[in-house]
Order: C-alpha cells, then structure tokens, then sequence
C-alpha cells in the first residue's frame, strides 16, 4: 500500500514537471465549451440542493398543519348525567262496537309455511317477491341490499 501512494506521488510530481514545461493552452472554443459545462453542472447541483430542501420544508409544513389540526382533549374528561326513570300511567284505550259480519272463509294460499334461508345474514326489511317459471312457482325474500335471502316454493 506504501509503495502504491509512493507511487501515485511520483506519477503526479512528473505529470506537474511536464504541465510546467509545456505553458500550453486548450483553444478558445474547447476552454468556451469546458467552462460552460462546469456552470452547467454547478447549476444542476444548486437545483439539486434546492429541490431537495424544498421537499424537507414542505414534508416539514405538513407535519406541523397535521399537528395543530388534531384535536386535543382539554380539561378532564366528562362524565354523563344519568336520568332517574319516571313512569307515566297510560290509559288503556276505550272500547269501540264493532259489527261482526260473515264473510266466506279466506282460501288459504298453496305455499308451505316456511322459507329456506340462502344465506346466514339477518335481513331487516325486505320485499316478498313471486316468481313463475313454467309450472314453477316461488316467493322470494328480497332484502333492502338487493339480494335474495330466502327462498319459499309453492305447490
């Protein structure tokens, strides 16, 4: 490693000897070229540097908007109030005479009594569909999604 750097030092001190001998200069169109290419890449480290801390500074804006918009609690915390329970007497309501008619027995309709579950989710509301398909014939439980929930065949 010695001789290495002995080495390097002697290279560089004849290439110094032979620079000083010499007294030449590049022409003037390749000195114009080789100056414009340093301010060129000086100028793209510059704008290197300047993106650079520009994003460190926005990053750094952001954090500190974030950090006053988030809400912070002040103060101990609230406890709620729960009311007592009051009961209200309700009346029951007044007896109204109604006229009892006959009317033909309603038939009942040829459906068994039960749907069968297509899938396990719980259906709040829904809408009874019939289909007809040739001599087939079903009631289908339509859920407020859209989708099929149960499913009843009539006879």
């Amino acid at each position: 490693m010695f001789e290495r750097n002995e080495n390097e030092s002697q290279l560089s001190r004849g290439l110094d000897a032979l620079a000083a001998t010499m007294r030449q200069q590049a022409p003037a169109p390749v000195k114009t070229r080789l100056q414009a290419e340093f301010r060129r890449h000086a100028s793209h480290k510059r704008r290197l540097r300047w993106t650079v801390l520009s994003a460190v500074a926005a990053v750094a804006l952001l954090v500190v908007l974030w950090q006053t918009r988030t809400p912070r609690i002040v103060g101990p915390p609230i406890r709620p109030t729960i009311a007592k329970a009051i009961t209200i007497p309700v009346q029951p309501p007044a007896a109204v005479p109604v006229a009892l008619t006959r009317r033909k027995p309603i038939r009942q309709a040829r459906t068994t009594p039960v749907f069968i579950a297509l899938d396990d989710s719980p259906v709040e509301a829904g809408l009874v569909v019939r289909v007809k398909s040739g001599e087939l014939e079903a009631d289908v439980l339509l859920g407020d999604d859209g989708r099929a929930h149960a499913i009843r065949f009539l006879r």
